[in-house]
């Protein structure tokens, strides 16, 4: 849930942030848009190569290297001092923090058991939102007394925080981690058990029926729902 709340925390600051950097490093409403896609377009092409990786090492890994990244890109990001370099840290910031969400279900999978599955995706996912809306009212509340790039600075220090706590605190099964008993351990893992195998290959997911019409339904949420703010913010 954190993790959730973060992620949306450092990807929308920008959309408030926008005329400050838009002003100050003489950039256009049009370069600007490119900014905005620049991240996103470099987030599609690493998602699933991110969430691939994340099956060879696991996630406890790979979620502290995200986060890391994503961190020190929006931090990064308050120190550009020009439209060129912008770009190429934004599209490093989305290469970086792809593979967060394939990553959070993939602990899901791992640690909770399927019949209480689906309410724990809901919860992860309102963090996420509940994040995302109040996102511009806290970054218009730091900019009143933080330059631009002292406001990203502010933000991406809370990812180093959690990346450490996670990584000295998650383990990728539950019998691994010390806290968890025998008991815990085997009604988690009989839970977890669908009866299919751990890895499918790309044509059957790809045969999967919900597949298609699940893309389609989420492009058009992603589409309405984290470009609004940002296309505010160019108005």
């Amino acid at each position: 849930m954190l993790m959730a709340g973060i992620t949306y925390l450092d990807r929308v600051c920008i959309s408030v942030l926008a005329p400050s950097i838009m002003r100050d490093l003489n950039i256009s409403t049009v370069q600007m848009s490119y900014v905005f896609s620049a991240f996103t377009f470099a987030y599609a092409l690493f998602e699933v190569p991110t969430a691939w990786w994340a099956d060879r090492i696991g996630s406890r890994k790979v979620l502290t290297r995200i986060v890391l990244w994503w961190s020190s890109f929006t931090i990064l990001t308050g120190a550009v001092t020009s439209y060129a370099v912008m770009l190429v840290v934004r599209a490093l910031f989305g290469l970086g923090e792809a593979g967060a969400w394939p990553n959070a279900s993939r602990v899901f999978s791992r640690w909770i058991p399927v019949r209480e599955r689906a309410r724990v995706q809901g919860v992860f996912f309102a963090s996420a939102h509940l994040a995302g809306g109040f996102t511009p009212a806290i970054i218009a509340w730091i900019a009143t007394f933080l330059s631009w790039r002292a406001a990203f600075a502010s933000v991406g220090v809370l990812g180093f925080l959690w990346a450490l706590a996670w990584y000295a605190w998650y383990r990728d099964e539950p019998r691994e981690h010390s806290s968890v008993t025998a008991a815990e351990v085997a009604y988690i893992e009989a839970g977890r058990d669908t009866g299919r195998t751990s890895h499918a290959g790309w044509r059957a997911v790809m045969a999967t029926p919900g597949l298609l019409p699940l893309c389609l339904q989420y492009f058009a949420n992603t589409r309405s729902e984290e470009h609004t703010s940002e296309l505010q913010s160019l108005a």
